[in-house]
């Protein structure tokens, strides 16, 4: 299991290539990154609204209508935490001009009223009922981790 054995996990799909499993653990934004690493992926990155509704779906059963996803504001720009070679960034405004840590533009963003407010409450975003908002990273919530599917062509030797 990818939560501790204590612990059970829900998986679903977000999208063709990406299968997501939320964690029954409360921890830190950074101690939830960290985790989903240790299981060679990170927290979500969510693309469209299909994907904000089954992350909120999936973990609905368990969640206190929060949970942390994989955006964060890093000096002056909002950064998903699966960066690779990230060229842009959501500025101050929420303005949309960021690539996802795949290289795709974000066309998709949904944030509550008021936010984001500037890192405000903090540089950490989380999902509550259905919207983003900024908030401090020390807030132990529950979250939802990506993990890309590995397909695998097994030849045999009745092939050769």
């Amino acid at each position: 299991m990818f939560c501790f054995d204590r612990v059970a996990d829900t998986f679903f799909g977000l999208s063709n290539n990406v299968l997501c499993f939320t964690c029954k653990i409360s921890f830190t934004w950074t101690e939830a990154q960290n985790y989903c690493r240790s299981k060679y992926t990170d927290l979500v990155t969510i693309e469209n609204s299909e994907e904000n509704d089954k992350a909120i779906d999936v973990s609905r059963e368990f969640y206190t209508g929060h949970v942390w996803i994989g955006l964060r504001f890093y000096p002056w720009k909002w950064e998903w935490s699966m960066k690779k070679k990230s060229k842009y960034a959501i500025d101050f405004n929420g303005r949309e001009n960021c690539v996802w840590s795949d290289g795709k533009p974000i066309s998709y963003t949904k944030w509550n009223i008021g936010e984001p407010n500037q890192g405000v409450n903090g540089p950490c975003v989380l999902l509550h009922n259905g919207h983003w908002e900024d908030h401090t990273c020390e807030r132990t919530l529950f979250f939802v981790c990506s993990k890309c599917k590995i397909l695998t062509t097994i030849k045999s030797n009745d092939d050769e």
